[in-house]
């Protein structure tokens, strides 16, 4: 009995050693380092294992990092070889990653929808990575110098797409360049500092321009923007000296802070009805600037928007004179101060006019009621219905003067 209990005891333990030897078999990683890293808010955490697994969990954002000496995981960040982001992670921050030489695999959950500035940089052996449907935006050199950038393979025309994302684009780019139909996303910088470049033209399976996607492309002249586009990045045109006129279309409803910054020859531009504020410094620079129309349903004009837009000559402004005063106007706008404005009005000659405003001078007084009253003394006077019909009967008429009179009295 004896015996053959020690046999038993024996069996097991071999079985035991060998079971350790098995491929596939064995102990679970252990835990190297472990941490927070979310944005106020989020509850993300993240967990490194002894087998290299980097795996992000939570819900949330993440935090990010002015540069790679910050992050959480800096100490072990050469022992990462596979990054798990799993469901519920909304965004990969400014420089998570960077510098992580031995990273081969990352995992984006559908749940993430921006990748910062840097997020992979440097990630010398990353070759392949797959971004899901849910991004929407990119940070600038946020794959630059992984294994997938640095494979001159994967470029074509000079361009680098992963999936639908149009990545960068080698600054020796010339002349004018089509980005293929299908791309979804414009990565911040994608087109910076391509001197050469001349001209471009986004599909329309595109709604947004990107933070500097266009920066320093000074011999840009031409960019065809489409109706799909509802958002123009920070500085996505600054600096681009050559540049004479941009289309905005009727969709776009940011234009980011300095989105035109430097652009010294750009002669004219149409603000669309969908936007409300013009951020600070949007056409800082432009001194070429001599017109611009702005809809009534801005609200806000930036610190510097038109600081420096010193041939600023006409403002075409679709509200009314009482409207523009209500716009809230930040510092550093003078050439606005010095620029006429032509209230109710859209285009060059194409001014709506404003009902009782008879003298023409963009005001409605007493001194309209009057012109009004001498108006209707004399047979052979214009009268002008959309002046003067005020109760909007087909006739201009005393009913017309008497309601003008008490407008006026009103303040207009």
């Amino acid at each position: 009995m004896k015996k053959n209990a020690l046999r038993l005891l024996s069996l097991l333990l071999c079985l035991a050693i060998c079971a350790g030897l098995l491929p596939g078999v064995g102990f679970a990683a252990e835990t190297v380092a472990s941490g927070t890293c979310g944005t106020m808010g989020s509850n993300l955490t993240w967990n490194l294992d002894s087998e290299g697994t980097l795996t992000i969990s939570g819900e949330g954002g993440m935090r990010s990092w002015g540069s790679a000496s910050y992050v959480p995981w800096k100490a072990n960040r050469n022992q990462i070889k596979t990054v798990t982001l799993q469901s519920g992670v909304t965004n990969i921050g400014n420089r998570a990653f960077d510098g992580c030489d031995n990273l081969t695999s990352v995992t984006i959950p559908e749940s993430v929808t921006g990748i910062g500035n840097g997020a992979f940089d440097g990630c010398s052996s990353l070759a392949s990575v797959t971004i899901p449907d849910g991004v929407t935006s990119i940070g600038q050199d946020a794959f630059c110098d992984t294994a997938l950038y640095l494979d001159e393979s994967n470029w074509t025309d000079g361009a680098l797409f992963i999936g639908s994302a149009l990545i960068r684009v080698k600054t020796d780019m010339n002349g004018e360049y089509p980005i293929r139909e299908g791309t979804t996303i414009i990565a911040d910088g994608a087109f910076s500092d391509c001197s050469s470049l001349t001209g471009v033209t986004i599909p329309g399976s595109v709604t947004g321009i990107a933070n500097r996607a266009f920066s320093g492309c000074s011999a840009l002249t031409s960019v065809t923007i489409p109706e799909s586009v509802t958002s123009i990045g920070d500085g996505a045109f600054s600096d681009c000296s050559a540049l004479t006129s941009v289309t905005i279309p009727g969709g776009v409803m940011n234009i980011g802070v300095q989105a035109f910054f430097n652009c010294g020859g750009l002669t004219s531009v149409t603000i669309p009805e969908s936007v409300t504020s013009i951020w600070a410094e949007v056409f800082c620079g432009c001194g070429s600037l001599t017109s611009v129309t702005i809809p009534a349903s801005v609200t806000t004009i930036g610190d510097g928007a038109f600081d420096g837009c010193s041939a600023l000559a006409d403002v075409y402004y679709s509200g009314s004179e009482a409207d523009w005063g209500n716009i809230y106007i930040g510092i550093n706008n003078a050439p606005l101060s010095s620029a006429a404005i032509h209230y109710n009005s859209t285009e060059p000659g194409g001014e709506t006019p404003l009902p009782g405003d008879v003298s023409g001078d963009g005001k409605v007084t007493a001194a309209d009621a009057a012109a009004l009253f001498a108006a209707l003394c004399d047979p052979t006077a214009a009268k002008d219905p959309a002046v003067m019909d005020l109760n909007n009967d087909g006739k201009v008429n005393n009913r017309d003067a008497i309601l003008l009179f008490r407008k006026a009295a009103r303040g207009g």
